[in-house]
């Protein structure tokens, strides 16, 4: 879902895309301790330490979540009116953010802790299976997790390493087709669960609000209600529990949206 070099044509090409990234940049360089354009749009001897950095998931999810509202700022600016919004695990934030729920500062920083508590964690990994959440759920061991429905025949497991690893060997006996995402953290898995009270503290000290615009949740795959949107225990359980991807492309389908 990420690169460096991600965005680097708009950067260059569109004023408004790139305001929005150095004033996302102006939030994020105390916390990460260098600009976004260095991820974006790095020079050539510095392009080995982008790819580094963007590996750590207190960069990543932050320039991803910084680059997902850039965007949607450029397309407004081009007549484009979005009738809801969906995002995909932390996505969610630029969903957010989007519909009036958090300020554009805090959906960054908040993000950025989110990456920061994730890489804290044990080291995990997360496997794409070609199969429905249905058919997978009574394959997946207990120390395993879904971490995500992203279509009607493909899902998403995650949790430790050596134990993941075996779960890909036994599925390749079935012959069920797998790919290996990449990262070195089991995110949505039961590794994310000691720093659920650190997230839900964090979002507790910013200001949440009722959503003006429409978005669908990843944790329900339904329309968000205002109550969850500003309560922190939502986001801290969003971390955790399956994203339900597709579930929320059929909702916006079933509300004629076209994606």
């Amino acid at each position: 879902s990420h690169s460096v070099g991600m965005g680097k044509a708009l950067y260059h090409s569109e004023p408004l895309f790139r305001q929005r990234i150095d004033e996302a940049g102006e939030v994020l360089r105390p916390l990460l301790g260098f600009s976004l354009e260095a991820l974006i749009s790095p020079a050539a001897e510095g392009r080995e330490e982008a790819e580094r950095q963007l590996a750590r998931p207190e960069v990543a999810l932050p320039a991803v979540v910084a680059v997902e509202i850039a965007l949607a700022a450029l397309w407004r600016s081009w007549g484009v009116r979005a009738r809801a919004f969906l995002g995909h695990s932390f996505g969610e934030y630029a969903a957010a953010c989007l519909a009036g729920v958090l300020r554009f500062e805090d959906a960054l920083r908040v993000v950025h802790a989110r990456g920061r508590l994730v890489a804290s964690t044990a080291p995990g990994r997360m496997l794409s299976v070609a199969l429905g959440a249905e058919e997978l759920a009574p394959l997946i061991p207990g120390e395993l997790s879904l971490a995500a429905v992203n279509a009607h025949a493909r899902s998403v497991v995650s949790g430790p390493a050596a134990d993941i690893e075996a779960f890909a060997e036994a599925l390749a006996q079935r012959k069920v087709a797998t790919a290996w995402l990449p990262g070195s953290h089991g995110f949505h898995s039961r590794l994310v669960e000691p720093i659920l009270g650190e997230l839900q503290a964090v979002l507790g000290r910013v200001t949440l609000r009722r959503p003006t615009e429409r978005y669908v949740s990843s944790r329900t795959g339904t329309w968000i209600r205002p109550r969850e949107a500003v309560d922190p225990a939502y986001w801290a359980a969003q971390m955790r529990e399956p994203v339900r991807f597709s579930a929320g492309l059929d909702t916006l389908l079933a509300e004629g949206c076209r994606i």
